[in-house]
């Protein structure tokens, strides 16, 4: 049910998003904040599970390996940073936590596909991204809280 979801995610995070080579940096990463939702219930195979998810969305995206590669980064981040240094309490802590992760994610895809494209940086658009990501995760949130 899971892999599932995380389908209906990245299927949702690429139609409601155009796929141009700017967008995809800048694009809002839903399915970042669905694996952090995903971790507050769980670590168990958190990376393995980053991993399919950027797998999703390397296919309907086009981006060879990128998001394979940067899922299973953050996963492995949360997993690490969750499990054997500081368990994260509190809706601010997860908040500033994810908000952390995002940024990371968002360094390194603009990092990454600047070293073979030339991406203009528009400021606008990261930030309501951002605002998107942190909206979808509070909202997430909500409903872990609830449950």
């Amino acid at each position: 049910m899971f892999y599932f979801l995380l389908f209906l995610t990245a299927l949702v995070q690429n139609l409601l998003f155009i796929s141009t080579k700017s967008f995809v940096i800048f694009s809002p990463n839903i399915v970042l904040a669905f694996l952090y939702y995903h971790s507050l219930k769980e670590t168990k195979n958190l990376v393995l599970k980053g991993a399919v998810g950027g797998l999703f969305l390397d296919l309907m995206f086009d981006t060879l390996g990128l998001n394979i590669a940067i899922k299973s980064f953050i996963c492995y981040l949360i997993w690490m940073i969750r499990e054997k240094v500081v368990y994260v309490h509190g809706f601010y802590s997860h908040l500033l936590f994810f908000f952390i992760l995002s940024f990371i994610d968002l360094f390194l895809r603009y990092a990454l596909i600047r070293l073979s494209y030339v991406v203009k940086f528009d400021a606008v658009v990261v930030m309501i991204s951002l605002v998107i990501e942190l909206a979808v995760f509070s909202l997430l949130y909500a409903i872990y809280k609830r449950s």
